[in-house]
């Protein structure tokens, strides 16, 4: 009995199940015209990952799936065989297309668009870097071409690689449609005039060795035939007159957590090299060959060269092995090109015919861990080199740089893993590469300065937005400075100026780290550079509730900064401690710094350390000067917006403070929303978190169970997602405030012992406001249940562990 075509099947059950062809490809996440394809069979079987998207925007039973999946495994045995499904016209078809021999996976939405494209296109460029599966996608819309009606002259593919010239070319293109070279006139005009009145589809693969050939070429044949459409593969733009061009990417690891069609296309090959081993696969085989796939960046070349090596190597074996790929990735087919047989000669391939300045540029990028701007890529690598803008404009026009945007339409670049790893032995081969680590270092040092000076003088989402996208950048500088000791001064200089930028990326620990790696050459170091180092420890241990140690790096830093009079930084480090002083109680501490602080921040006229000195000195101000603490707060903020803090948050989460220990807690609430907003706005997740407790504390004041409990929750999830404790203790104090008024006295009191476990731990003393809050409740608790039983529970939440207790605060 004949297997039904898949296209006939699906177009059954889409209609059956009441859907457009543009509905189903919304619900299931495809193009209309992947769908438009698969029901008129020009595809005939779609891929694991397509099939199931379509499976489920269906809604498809057990046995109407099984219908489905034969149909397309059927299809995709056909398309295998070259073989062609009832109805398509196959044997007067004129074609040199050979037929496939292994499946092809992921490509549906470019399929798609090749074949919308030729219907009023003529010339369809396929441009991407080498390895990246243009030849077989370019041959796949091909096969599906072959017999089209439309098309009565037939498909013809001509790979051009091994013709540099126009005569070569020429003739390459002439042999498989039976044109013949005479004497009396150059080929390409007989190849002109035996296709003007053809109606034909070229497939011109590899023109990128000789693209100016093969654009003059290309041209001459489109004008002379009207009837010819041509598809050609290039790792650089032909740039003719009406080209229009098809970016071919790698394929994607995943898919919205689902297997993606690199995954797909490696265990395949894994089957073809080791079917016993591979033909079923295993939960601890996908999770190793995920490594594997996004390590080769999802490239089809590498990928099936890496599948190849499971005959003799496990998958463990091959992810370790990718740190020297280029000798791992070298067996390939027999039959392929030397260009195609390793992931080595495919990359060669591209880079052999730059000029020496453009090999020069590309292997110097091999520095950059991560994406990078063209301001970045000049400075690091452009030295000596004539033109360097020219230079990787015309890397990126020969897809050996890939060009990427930041989330805000911002342009960077960044080199595939492959490209970089290859660019890096030729930096090794040119005995360039600690010369060009160390200007790649200080180049990140400068950017660490900028943005350090820029730190609250913009908003912080755009603080983070131009810190973000180089963290990995900076590590490979503070890796090859500090870990590697290639220049520990510069290193020291990098980590302190990282502060914030660690600090507002939430990445303490890191921070932390390489601060403290810093810090051990303390003894090569300038005083200056030891202040920011120490500076940045306390940011870090404060923000992690580490008051003791952050105290003790302020303590450190104002020595240093002492040290060569630096009465700005002074006054920074006075103002930290004075921070640090507040949140153990210390109040006669606390006014001694704050107020020396405040007298330096004016001396120095640094508007800056001024705000920061103000707001830690309205802290000194008791309810009873509530006038000359709204005072203070409001220079506080008049100062921040003089040096280009518009939003001011510091002294307005202060002032949100003074409004409720004034008692006026609808302003209090008023002003912790404003600053909600704000953090959002920018944000900024620490800052956040810190709002909405204060938020929940005036809602609590103001009986308001509900936004106290939504605001607590919010910056608990918060707290546990950044990894901190500073804000914990207040957040479960709260939620343990909002338990006992809804008549959860148990919980309630679990939440509080929570909360004094961890104020225990890091030795705090609660602020008057939460102190006042905390024995209201408590109150409440006894009066319900006791004073045994409000022990006990006590007790028990002092016993949880931190991500326990948070756990019982959010179920």
């Amino acid at each position: 009995m004949e297997e039904r075509a898949f296209g006939d099947v699906l177009r059954e059950l889409r209609i059956g199940a009441g859907l457009s062809q543009e509905a189903l490809a919304e619900s299931a996440r495809l193009s209309p015209g992947a769908i438009s394809a698969l029901e008129r069979g020009a595809r005939r079987g779609p891929q694991h990952q397509t099939l199931s998207l379509i499976a489920e925007a269906l809604q498809l039973d057990g046995g109407r799936r099984a219908d489905l999946e034969r149909a397309a495994g059927a299809g995709r045995r056909r398309a295998v065989r070259g073989g062609h499904p009832a109805g398509e016209r196959r044997e007067d078809a004129r074609t040199n297309v050979p037929p496939a021999l292994t499946s092809f996976h992921g490509r549906d939405d470019d399929l798609a668009t090749i074949e919308g494209l030729l219907a009023t296109r003529r010339l369809v460029t396929l441009l991407g870097p080498g390895g990246v599966g243009k030849t077989r996608l370019a041959l796949e819309a091909a096969r599906r071409r072959a017999g089209a009606p439309e098309l009565p002259d037939g498909v013809w593919f001509v790979d051009l690689s091994f013709a540099p010239t126009s005569d070569l070319i020429a003739s390459a293109v002439a042999r498989p449609l039976g044109v013949h070279e005479t004497a009396a006139r150059p080929l390409i005009e007989t190849l002109c005039d035996a296709l003007a009145a053809k109606k034909l589809l070229l497939v011109l693969d590899n023109c990128e060795r000789a693209a100016d050939a093969v654009a003059h070429i290309v041209e001459a044949m489109l004008r002379a035939a009207p009837g010819l459409a041509i598809v050609a593969t290039t790792r650089e733009a032909l740039r003719v007159d009406g080209e229009c061009v098809v970016r071919v990417d790698p394929l994607p690891v995943e898919i919205d957590g689902r297997l993606g069609p690199a995954l797909e296309l490696f265990f395949d090959r894994l089957a073809d090299a080791d079917v016993a081993a591979y033909g079923e696969r295993r939960a601890d085989q996908i999770e190793l060959a995920a490594t594997i796939c996004t390590r080769l960046d999802g490239l089809p070349l590498a990928l099936e060269l890496a599948a190849g090596r499971a005959r003799d190597l496990s998958l463990a074996q091959i992810a370790s092995g990718l740190e020297e790929r280029f000798a791992l990735l070298a067996g390939g087919r027999r039959t392929a090109s030397p260009r195609q047989a390793t992931l080595h000669g495919a990359i060669a391939w591209s880079y052999e015919p730059l000029e020496a300045h453009e090999r020069t540029f590309f292997s110097r990028l091999g520095s950059f861990a991560d994406s990078f701007t063209s301001e970045s890529a000049i400075a690091v690598c452009g030295e000596d080199v004539p033109q360097p803008r020219d230079a990787l404009v015309t890397l990126i026009a020969k897809s050996l740089v890939a060009v990427v945007e930041d989330g805000d339409g911002r342009l960077r670049y960044r080199l595939l893993e492959s490209m970089r790893a290859f660019a890096r032995d030729r930096l090794d081969e040119s005995g360039d590469r600690e010369r060009n680590a160390a200007r790649f270092a200080r180049h990140f040092l400068d950017r660490a300065r900028s943005l350090d000076e820029r730190f609250g003088r913009v908003h912080n989402n755009d603080f983070v937005a131009l810190a973000e996208p180089d963290l990995e950048n900076f590590r490979a500088a503070l890796e090859w400075s500090l870990a590697a000791e290639g220049d520990v001064e510069l290193g020291a200089d990098l980590a302190g100026a990282m502060g914030w930028v660690f600090r507002q990326t939430t990445h303490f620990t890191e921070g932390i780290r390489w601060a403290e790696l810093a810090l051990s050459f303390e003894a090569r170091l300038h005083p200056a550079t030891i202040g920011r180092l120490r500076m940045a420890c306390c940011y870090f241990h404060f923000n992690m509730g580490g008051m003791k140690t952050a105290l003790d790096a302020a303590l450190a830093a104002e020595a240093a900064f002492r040290s060569i009079d630096a009465v700005a930084d002074v006054a920074g480090a006075l103002t930290a401690q004075a921070y640090c002083a507040y949140r153990f109680g210390d109040t006669d501490e606390l006014a001694r710094a704050s107020a020396e602080a405040v007298r330096l921040a004016r001396e120095a006229a640094d508007d800056y350390r001024l705000a920061g000195a103000l707001n830690a000195y309205a802290l000194t101000l008791p309810p009873e000067r509530s006038a000359e603490r709204v005072a203070t707060l409001e220079e506080a903020i008049r100062a921040s917006r003089a040096y280009g803090d518009a939003d001011a948050i510091s002294p307005l989460s202060q002032l949100a403070t003074a409004y409720h220990e004034a008692g006026e807690f609808e302003k209090a609430a008023a002003c912790g929303r404003e600053i909600v907003a704000i953090a959002r706005k920018n944000h900024n997740r620490s800052t956040l978190a810190a709002a909405l407790v204060n938020l929940a504390a005036s809602a609590l004041a103001l009986d308001d169970t509900n936004e106290a409990a939504s605001a607590a929750r919010e910056g608990l999830e918060l707290v546990g997602d950044l990894g901190t404790t500073l804000h914990a203790m207040c957040a479960l104090q709260h939620l343990g405030t909002v338990a006992a008024r809804t008549g959860e006295f148990a919980r309630a009191a679990r939440l509080c012992g929570a909360s004094d476990a961890l104020y225990r731990d890091v030795r705090f003393e609660r602020e008057p406001i939460e102190r006042r809050l905390y024995d209201r409740t408590i109150a409440e608790i006894r009066s319900s249940i006791g004073d045994a039983a409000l022990a006990e529970h006590l007790h028990a939440g002092e016993a949880l562990t931190i991500d326990v207790a948070i756990a019982e605060a959010l179920a």
